[in-house]
C-alpha cells in the first residue's frame, strides 16, 4: 500500500467550525460553502455530539446531505471511510471530494468490484460500497484481502460515514458496521428516511409513527438520531421541491385477470399484474402530457422486463438505467455507463430515464426540467418509495444575501421553488394495493398527502393535452388492439421461462468459449515446450491465429446465448394459460403462435427432440472446425500428421531435418 506525506498544520474556519489541523477543507470556490440554514443546523448538531459522538442524521433527499457529511468528514481528520449502497453513489462521492475539496487525489481511494485503488496508509479518504467488505468471501485476490484487513482491522478511522444508512440496518451489512465501530472514533449515518421494509407495517399515519419509533430503536446500534427534518418542513421553506403525489388506479383486462388467476409462479404473477394494457396506456398518456409541458422525467421499475417494455413504448429518447440486461439482451451497464446516461439526462439530451432500483438512491438528477417521476412497478415498500420520490426533491438553491432576513430569504426560495409530480400507477384488486397502503402511511408521516385518479380520468387528460382539438380516440393508445394485448401478455407469461433458458444459453456460450480457450492454451504451451524449433514455430503460428479469432469466438458465444433464449418455445404452462384465455387464433398465428391439440402436442415434442439433436450435431461440427491441420510437409514430400511425437520420433525426424 502506498504511503504519502501529510499536509502542513493549519487551522481553517469553515461554516463556524475550526477544521482539523491537517489542512483538509473545502476549496475557496466550492459551491458547498453556501450552506443552507438546515445544513448549518445539522452540522451544529453533529458537532454538539462531540468528536467521538456517533449517530444518525435524517435529511430529506435534495436537502444537501452530501455537503453535510463531506464537511463533517473534513473536520474529522485524515482517515475517513465512506460507505455507499451502489457503485454509482461511490463514483459521485469520490468525484465530489475531488472537485470540491483540497484533499489530494492520491489520498482518495475508490474501491468497488470494478475499480480498486490502493488506500494510502497515512491520509486515506476511501469510498466503497457496503458489499465490498461485508460477508465472508474466501475467493478474493490477495490484494483485496490485504485491503479488507486494512479497512476492518488495521486502519484507525477518524470517522466512518454511512451514506443511505437505512441499508446499514440490513442483516447483511450490520456486522460490517459493528466491526468498523471497534476501530473508528465515530460512525455517522445519513439518510433521507430511516425506514426498512421488513420492520413493521401499517396502513395509517398512527401506525407509521409507531413504526418510526421502532426504526429508531432498530438503528440504535449506530447511535441516536442527532438531527431530523421531514420533507414537509423543508418544502414549506422552499429548500426542496414541492411534490404532488398522485395514485393512478387501473384494472386488469379480462384476459390479464384470468391469466393472473391461472399462473402459480409468484414472479410471473407480478409480471402479469405489473404489465397490462391499462397501466401502460396510463403511463404513455402521463408521459406525453408532460412532454407537451416541456418536462423530462423518470419511470421507475423493479424488473428488467418492465424496463425493456417501457423503453420500447416510450422510444429511443429514453435510456435504461440498470445493473444488467433483460434475458437474452446485450448491453453494458456499469457504473460508468450509467453515469454517462445520467449526464445525458442532466444535459437535456434525453426525454427521460427508465430506472431499475439502481437509480433510487444514487442518481444525482440536476436537470431543471426534471419535474415528474412515475412508478410503474408498484410492489415496493415505503423505504424505496421515499428514495424514488426524493429524486424529484432537488430545487434551485439560492445563497443568502448579506443582511437578508430569514423571512426575506424564505420568500425568495419559494419564488423559485420547483413544482413536481410523483405518480404511482397501481392495479386494483391485486397485491399492489397492499403495498400501496403501506407507502401511503409512510408518505403521510413525512408530510406528503395524495389524491387518486381513475384510468377514465387519465384518459380525459389525454384528450386535454394530447388530442385537444379532436374527440377522444381510444384506438390511438399504444395498447388498444387485441394483438397488442396478446403480445404483452405472452411477454409477461414467458419471461420466467426465458430466465431458465438464459442460464442454459450462458452455459452453452461458456462451453463454446472454453473449447477455444483450451485450444489457445494448448497451442501456447506446445510453442514453448516442443523440442524442435520447427514445431515451436508451427505451434506459435497456430497460437497467433487462434488469438486473432478470440473476438469472433466471443461474438459467436453472445449469439449462441441470444439464440438459445430466442429459440425457446412457449412452455406447456404458458400454452395452457393461452388456451384458457381463448385469444383469436388468427391473432396468435400472426404472432407465430399455434396452440396445438393433443395429437399435435405429441408431434411437437418429437420435432423439438429432433431439433435438439440437430443443434448438438452442429455444435460438434463447429468444435471440429476449431482444430487446425497439424500436418507438416517434409523435404521429401511426405507429411507428419501429429505435432505430439514421442522422443524416439523426434530423434528420427531431427535427422531428416538435418
Amino acid at each position: 500500500m502506498a504511503c504519502g506525506a501529510g499536509g502542513k498544520e493549519k487551522r481553517v474556519q469553515q461554516n463556524g467550525a475550526v477544521m482539523a489541523s491537517i489542512g483538509f477543507h473545502l476549496k475557496n470556490d466550492s459551491k458547498l460553502r453556501n450552506s443552507s440554514e438546515v445544513q448549518l443546523q445539522a452540522l451544529k448538531a453533529i458537532r454538539a455530539a462531540g468528536p467521538n459522538g456517533s449517530g444518525i442524521v435524517i435529511l430529506p433527499c435534495g436537502a444537501g446531505k452530501t455537503s453535510v457529511f463531506l464537511q463533517t468528514a473534513l473536520e474529522a481528520g485524515r482517515r475517513v471511510l465512506f460507505l455507499c449502497y451502489e457503485k454509482q453513489g461511490v463514483m459521485q462521492v469520490a468525484e465530489t471530494i475531488q472537485k470540491e475539496t483540497v484533499v489530494n487525489k492520491d489520498y482518495i481511494s475508490v474501491y468497488t468490484s470494478d475499480v480498486k485503488k490502493e488506500p494510502n496508509y497515512m491520509f486515506c479518504y476511501m469510498v466503497a460500497t457496503y458489499g465490498m467488505f461485508s460477508g465472508v468471501k474466501t475467493n478474493r485476490a490477495r490484494a483485496t484481502k490485504e485491503t479488507c484487513d486494512f479497512v476492518l482491522h488495521k486502519a484507525k478511522w477518524d470517522a466512518v460515514i454511512l451514506d443511505e444508512t437505512h441499508h446499514a440496518g440490513a442483516a447483511t451489512y450490520r456486522p460490517l458496521v459493528e466491526k468498523l465501530q471497534k476501530n473508528a472514533k465515530r460512525v455517522l449515518g445519513f439518510t433521507g428516511t430511516l425506514c426498512r421494509n421488513e420492520i413493521g407495517s401499517g396502513r395509517s399515519a398512527d401506525d407509521a409513527r409507531e413504526r418510526a419509533t421502532q426504526m429508531a430503536e432498530h438503528f440504535l446500534f449506530i447511535g441516536p438520531v442527532l438531527f431530523s427534518r421531514t420533507p414537509l418542513q423543508l418544502e414549506r421553506k422552499g429548500l426542496i421541491s414541492k411534490v404532488s403525489r398522485m395514485e393512478v388506479q387501473t384494472r386488469l383486462t379480462p384476459a390479464f385477470e384470468l391469466a393472473s388467476k391461472l399462473v402459480s409462479n409468484p414472479s410471473t404473477k407480478k409480471y402479469v399484474e405489473g404489465l397490462h394494457p391499462e397501466k401502460l396506456n396510463a403511463l404513455w398518456i402521463l408521459v406525453n402530457m408532460h412532454i407537451k409541458m416541456g418536462d423530462v422525467g423518470m419511470v421507475f421499475v423493479n424488473h428488467l422486463l418492465h424496463a425493456k417494455i417501457v423503453q420500447e413504448l416510450l422510444g429511443d429518447k429514453w435510456e435504461i438505467l440498470s445493473g444488467s440486461n433483460a434475458h437474452g439482451d446485450d448491453g453494458k451497464h456499469s457504473a460508468e455507463t450509467n453515469a454517462e446516461i445520467v449526464a445525458r439526462f442532466n444535459s437535456g439530451k434525453l426525454r427521460g430515464v427508465v430506472s431499475t432500483p439502481v437509480g433510487e438512491s444514487a442518481l444525482d438528477a440536476v436537470n431543471p426540467d426534471f419535474r415528474y417521476a412515475i412508478v410503474i412497478d408498484a410492489h415496493s415498500g415505503p423505504a424505496s418509495a421515499s428514495q424514488k420520490l426524493g429524486r424529484l426533491s432537488r430545487t434551485k438553491r439560492l445563497p443568502p444575501v448579506v443582511g437578508e432576513t430569514a423571512d426575506a430569504y424564505e420568500k425568495r426560495c419559494l419564488e423559485v421553488q420547483k413544482k413536481a409530480s410523483y405518480y404511482e400507477i397501481v392495479t386494483l384488486d391485486t397485491e399492489e394495493m397492499t403495498a400501496a397502503a403501506n407507502r401511503h402511511a409512510q408518505f403521510e408521516q413525512e408530510g406528503y398527502s395524495h389524491r387518486s385518479m381513475t384510468y377514465a380520468q387519465v384518459q380525459l387528460l389525454h384528450q386535454r393535452f394530447v388530442n385537444a382539438d379532436g374527440p377522444l380516440a381510444f384506438d390511438s393508445l399504444p395498447y388498444s388492439s387485441t394483438e397488442s394485448h396478446a403480445r404483452l401478455l405472452v411477454n409477461a407469461l414467458k419471461y420466467t421461462d426465458l430466465g431458465v433458458a438464459d442460464k442454459t444459453g450462458v452455459g452453452h456460450a461458456r462451453q463454446h468459449k472454453k473449447a477455444h480457450q483450451q485450444n489457445v492454451k494448448s497451442a501456447d504451451k506446445k510453442s514453448k515446450e516442443a523440442k524442435h524449433a520447427l514445431f515451436r514455430d508451427r505451434h506459435k503460428a497456430q497460437h497467433n491465429r487462434l488469438q486473432k479469432r478470440s473476438s469472433a469466438v466471443n461474438e459467436k458465444a453472445k449469439e449462441i446465448r441470444k439464440m438459445t433464449v430466442a429459440s425457446t418455445p412457449l412452455s406447456a404452462t404458458v400454452l395452457a394459460v393461452l388456451r384458457q384465455i381463448k385469444f383469436d387464433p388468427n391473432v396468435l398465428r400472426a404472432m407465430g403462435i399455434v396452440i396445438p391439440n393433443d395429437d399435435e402436442r405429441d408431434e411437437a415434442d418429437e420435432a423439438q427432440e429432433e431439433e435438439k439433436e440437430e443443434k448438438e450435431e452442429e455444435e460438434e461440427e463447429e468444435e471440429e472446425e476449431e482444430k487446425e491441420d497439424d500436418s507438416i510437409a517434409l523435404p521429401d514430400g511426405s507429411t507428419i500428421e501429429h505435432l505430439h511425437p514421442s522422443e524416439d520420433e523426434q530423434e528420427d525426424w531431427s535427422s531428416v531435418f538435418s
